[in-house]
C-alpha cells in the first residue's frame, strides 16, 4: 500500500471515531522535511577514544525534575522512526545493520527478521525527528572482514567503529566532513584500516584528500591528496588498488566536473584518471556507473568500462535513482526515484535480466550480501525494511518500521498488549519484546477475551472494520475468521460469553465461532458499543440523538 494511501485511510478512521463516537485519535506524523546541509566545520581532525567511566565527583548536576512531570514505565518501540539511509550485510549474512534519519543503527537478525540490538540508543529513548536533518543521522554503515566490527558515518562528519561483541563504541574520529551524502566511508581489503574522506573548508571551496585510519585504535596512519572537492565514492579492491570518484564544483553546482581515480594503496600514486562523473563503482573493480540527468524519461543509467574508461550501455531509459553493484561486478541493481520497483541488469549485456514490482515512492538505499544471493533496501512505509532472495525473487524478511500508532489495549491480567496502527503488534509487557505481528493490514480495534484466550480485530483491505479475525492467544494461530464480503463493517467490538445470540440488535451485529466444542460470541458495531463483563448486557449508541440504548 502507498505511503499517502495509508496515512490517508488512518485519517479517515480517526475522522471517523471522532465524529461517531467523539473520540480522538492520535496524530499522524508530519511529512519528512527535505535534509539540510550540515554547517562548516574547522578543518583539524582528531580521534575521540570512548569516554571513561564519570565519577560522582565528575558528573554534572541534573535539572531538577517538575514535580507534576510524569515519565512512562514502558516504551515499546519497533523498528525505524524515519527513512532509512544506509544499509550494509555482515559478511556472514547473518546480520543486517541499517541506519538513518532516526539516529538510531539497528542490527537485525536475518533468520529470524527481528530486531536482534541497538547500538548507541537504548529501546524507547529515540524520539521522532524534527524536522531538518540531524546531526547524528547515520549515511553510511560497512561491517569490518570478519563481521565483529561495524563503523557509521553520521551527518555530523563523525565516524564511529563498534565492537559487535561488546556491543560498546571502540573510538570516533572526526574528519570534520561537511557532505552527508556519498558512499566514501570503507574498510581497507585487509581489514586492517578504516578509509574515508577528509575534508576541509577553505576560501570558496572545500580540500579532500582520502585518510587512512588505523582500524583498531582510529590513529590516523596517512592521507592521499586529491583533485576533487567532494568525494562521492570510494572502493579498495583485493588487488592493491583504491578507486574513487569526486567532483570540482560548488555544492548547488547542477553541472560539476568530475573524475575517476584508480590509486595504488602504497605508493598513494595515480595510475589513471578517466573523465566520469561516476556514482557507484562495482566492487570487483571492473566497473563504474553514472548518471544522465538529462534523459527523455528522466534520468537514465550508464555503465563504463574501468579497464578502458569507455561506455559500455545505456542500461535503462527508465527514471534511474541509485546504482548498486552485485559483489561480483556481474549485475546491477537500479534503484527508480518515481517507484520502489528494482531492476536487475547484466552488466555483460546492459539488459534487463530481472524486476521486482513497484510502486509508492521510490527507494533510497539498497545492498548485496556478500554472496550476491540477497538485497536489502529501503525505505518502504513507515521505515520498513525488504529483504529480498535474488534466486526466487520472493521476500526473505520484512523488517518493520514504527508506524503512527492509532490504539492500543491491555489483556485483563496486564501481561499482553495489542497495538493497532498500519499492522497488530502483540507485545509482552514484561519484557517489552514483540511477540508477534499478527496482521499487516490496517486495523483500528482490538479485545481480548474475558478469560484472555482470544483477541478479536478487525483488519480491513482498504481500511479497517471490514473483516473479523479472531486468535487464539496460547499458539497465535487464527481459529475463525469473518471475510469481508460477508458485510461485517466494525469499528467496536466485544466478547460475550453467550451460549446464544441473535444476529442483529440495533447497529450491533454478532458473530459466533465454536473451538473445541465451546461456542463463543464476537459482537461487532459501526457506533460505540460495550458488552459487560457477565455477558448479559449490552449498550449502543443510538444514532444521531446522544440516547444511549441498553
Amino acid at each position: 500500500m502507498r505511503p499517502t494511501m495509508r496515512n490517508g485511510i488512518l485519517s479517515l478512521i480517526l475522522l471517523s471515531s471522532a465524529i461517531l463516537c467523539g473520540a480522538r485519535g492520535a496524530a499522524i506524523p508530519q511529512a519528512e522535511t527535505k535534509p539540510t546541509s550540515p554547517p562548516n566545520r574547522p578543518a583539524q581532525a582528531e580521534v575521540l577514544l570512548a569516554p571513561s567511566q564519570v565519577t560522582a565527583a565528575q558528573a554534572p548536576q541534573k535539572e531538577a525534575i517538575p514535580t507534576d512531570a510524569r515519565n512512562p514505565d514502558r516504551i515499546l518501540q519497533v523498528g525505524h522512526l524515519g527513512s532509512v539511509q544506509a544499509l550494509a550485510f555482515s559478511p556472514d549474512g547473518r546480520w543486517l545493520a541499517s541506519g538513518g534519519y532516526d539516529k538510531v543503527i539497528i542490527v537485525w537478525n536475518l533468520s529470524s527478521g527481528r530486531e536482534e540490538f541497538r547500538l548507541g540508543s537504548q529501546k524507547g529513548t529515540t524520539t521522532t525527528p524534527r524536522p531538518g536533518l540531524e546531526k547524528e543521522a547515520i549515511s553510511s554503515l560497512a561491517f569490518n572482514s570478519d563481521g565483529t566490527r561495524l563503523a557509521s558515518m553520521h551527518v555530523s562528519g563523525v565516524i564511529r567503529v563498534w565492537n559487535l561483541q561488546t556491543r560498546k563504541m571502540l573510538f570516533a574520529i572526526n574528519s570534520h566532513r561537511i557532505h552527508y551524502y556519498g558512499e566514501s566511508l570503507a574498510y581497507s581489503a585487509d581489514g586492517k584500516s578504516l578509509i574515508l574522506a577528509v575534508e576541509k573548508r577553505v576560501t570558496e571551496t572545500t580540500e579532500t584528500a582520502i585518510g587512512f585510519y588505523d582500524a583498531d585504535s582510529g590513529k590516523s596512519l596517512r592521507t592521499i591528496p586529491t583533485q576533487w572537492n567532494f568525494l562521492a565514492t570510494l572502493m579498495p579492491t583485493n588487488d592493491g588498488r583504491l578507486i574513487a570518484a569526486g567532483t570540482v564544483g560548488s555544492d548547488d553546482n547542477d553541472d560539476p566536473s568530475g573524475s575517476v581515480q584508480i590509486f595504488d594503496v602504497d605508493s598513494g600514486n595515480v595510475k589513471k584518471t578517466y573523465p566520469v562523473v561516476a556514482s557507484s563503482i562495482s566492487p570487483d573493480g571492473r566497473w563504474m556507473a553514472s548518471t544522465d540527468e538529462m534523459g527523455p524519461s528522466g534520468p537514465r543509467a550508464i555503465l563504463w568500462s574501468l579497464g578502458d574508461g569507455k561506455q559500455a550501455h545505456e542500461l535503462t531509459q527508465r527514471n534511474s535513482g541509485r546504482l548498486v553493484f552485485r559483489p561480483d561486478g556481474e549485475e546491477v541493481a537500479i534503484l527508480h526515484g518515481d517507484s520502489n520497483a528494482i531492476d536487475f541488469v547484466s552488466t555483460a549485456s546492459g539488459k534487463i535480466t530481472k524486476s521486482l514490482p513497484g510502486g509508492g515512492y521510490g527507494l533510497g538505499v539498497a545492498a548485496y550480501s556478500a554472496d550476491g544471493k540477497l538485497l536489502a533496501a529501503g525505505t518502504y512505509a513507515y521505515g520498513t525494511i525488504k529483504v529480498w532472495d535474488l534466486s526466487s525473487m520472493r521476500g526473505q524478511a520484512t523488517l518493520h518500521g514504527q508506524s503512527p500508532v492509532q490504539s492500543v489495549t491491555f489483556s485483563l491480567d496486564g501481561k499482553l498488549l495489542a497495538t493497532m496502527s498500519g499492522e497488530l503488534r502483540i507485545w509482552d509487557v514484561a519484557t517489552m519484546r514483540e511477540i508477534r505481528m499478527l496482521t499487516d493490514a490496517p486495523v483500528s480495534r482490538a479485545v481480548f477475551s474475558a478469560d484472555g484466550k482470544w483477541l478479536a480485530s478487525n483488519p480491513g483491505g482498504q481500511f479497517p472494520g471490514y473483516a473479523l479475525k479472531i486468535w487464539n492467544t496460547n499458539t497465535w494461530q487464527e481459529e475463525a475468521s469473518v471475510p469481508q464480503e460477508k458485510g461485517f463493517p466494525a469499528f467496536w467490538l466485544a466478547f460475550s460469553e453467550a451460549k446464544s445470540a441473535p444476529q442483529k440488535i440495533g447497529n450491533v451485529m454478532s458473530r459466533q465461532f465454536v473451538f473445541e466444542g465451546a461456542s463463543h460470541t464476537v459482537w461487532g458495531s459501526t457506533l460505540a458499543m460495550a458488552v459487560s463483563p457477565d455477558g448479559r448486557w449490552l449498550a449502543q449508541a443510538a444514532g444521531p440523538t446522544g440516547a444511549v440504548e441498553i
